[in-house]
């Protein structure tokens, strides 16, 4: 399966099976406008989850989506205590 986003095609099942590729994908994201929004949240929800690592940047001031930041809150309530406070 494959997206068109931003111009371009993604390939979904290649992509998404690559949890460090989501960071890079959402930052090259250009939420101001609509339709890249849609389509990048709609792929966050398929993506494999994310490490704590890569969820603790998505709360960084690069992010500031509510959904994107939801997602990495959500991430990290599923983390083990003890992943997170290796950190």
């Amino acid at each position: 399966m494959t997206y068109d986003v931003f111009g371009g095609t993604l390939n979904l099942a290649q992509s998404i099976s690559c949890v460090q590729a989501l960071t890079k994908f959402l930052k090259s994201v250009n939420w101001k406008v609509p339709q890249e929004e849609k389509q990048a949240l709609d792929l966050l929800n398929k993506w494999s989850p994310m490490d704590v690592d890569d969820a603790l940047e998505l709360l960084s001031p690069a992010f500031v989506n509510p959904a994107v930041r939801k997602y990495a809150v959500t991430r990290l309530q599923q983390a083990d205590d003890e992943v997170i406070f290796d950190r």
